[in-house]
């Protein structure tokens, strides 16, 4: 219940690594409190299963319902009020199954890429909908997508046969999105379809992570610096659409995964799992391990936010 946490002392809680995960499979939002191994169900909140969505501000997080016969249905929320959805009706122009989205903070909208049978891309904001470049190739869906910086994200893989170890890099400095262009990226030593993805922050440097994906256990490290792709540590099973998030942690980035898909048995899963090393500059003092907190809920393509 909500009111179970309530004990906890104020300033104490504002320090603990504390997530909001929604949307993916379920329509309802679950508190995780890492540090202190607890969570909780928010009552009355999005109502969107089968959806899509990220930050798009500090403060604030929009989710879109990108299927059948609601899709286009959109709502953003402050992440300190998650239950106080507002409703965008029908601001996405088309059904986009399998599409991706991503948080552009500096216009506070949801870009919306890609899905089954379309090149094209759209941004929603609070205000309305404009379009952003066409995706590089047609048709590319569960794919997966990361910000490197404000003007650079960088998309990988995707269902095709004939994208599923590529990427690419948008460049993000045209003042009209649909002048944003597209720029091959370095192939991923696996192909990759439904994957989870994650900007990596260590010292100064931004590390692309790619992890599982259909028939897919293994994990890749991206180095900007070479542009070359290096295996990570793997899983012990194949793991399929995770909900990732980088928690930030007394002065450490850590990668978190959450839930997901066993492509071995199709369960959708309640684990947890860390990226533990030795030392984050060495990956291969880094393993997958299992955390003995649970979500309550199993969930598949969850979106997770850090509070």
């Amino acid at each position: 219940r909500y009111d179970e946490v309530a004990w906890i002392d104020a300033e104490l809680f504002k320090q603990t690594k504390k997530l909001l995960i929604f949307g993916g499979s379920k329509d309802q939002t679950e508190v995780i409190n890492l540090a202190f191994k607890s969570s909780h169900i928010l009552p009355m909140t999005t109502q969107m299963s089968k959806s899509i969505g990220d930050k798009i501000s500090d403060t604030q997080a929009m989710i879109c319902d990108s299927m059948k016969d609601i899709a286009g249905n959109c709502q953003f929320f402050e992440i300190a009020k998650p239950q106080e959805a507002t409703m965008l009706d029908g601001v996405a122009s088309e059904d986009r199954t399998s599409a991706l989205a991503i948080g552009i903070p500096e216009l506070e909208g949801l870009w919306i890429v890609g899905g089954q049978s379309t090149r094209s891309t759209e941004i929603i904001t609070k205000t309305g909908t404009q379009p952003g470049p066409q995706t590089p190739k047609q048709n590319i869906r569960r794919s997966c997508m990361v910000r490197i910086n404000s003007t650079t994200y960088f998309m990988m893989g995707g269902a095709r046969t004939s994208t599923k170890k590529n990427s690419w890099f948008c460049h993000m400095t045209a003042e009209d999105p649909q002048d944003w262009r597209w720029i091959n990226g370095p192939d991923l030593q696996d192909q990759r379809e439904s994957h989870g993805c994650i900007s990596w922050h260590i010292n100064d440097k931004v590390v692309p992570v790619v992890i599982g994906g259909t028939e897919k256990t293994s994990s890749e490290f991206l180095d900007l610096d070479t542009n070359e792709w290096y295996y990570g540590p793997s899983l012990d099973f194949v793991l399929e659409v995770p909900g990732i998030a980088e928690i930030s942690n007394k002065n450490r980035n850590e990668i978190f995964l959450f839930g997901g898909k066993n492509g071995s048995n199709q369960e959708t899963l309640n684990l947890i799992y860390k990226l533990k090393c030795d030392d984050q500059n060495q990956i291969n003092t880094c393993h997958w391990f299992q955390m003995a907190q649970q979500l309550q809920k199993n969930r598949k393509s969850g979106i997770v936010i850090q509070i």
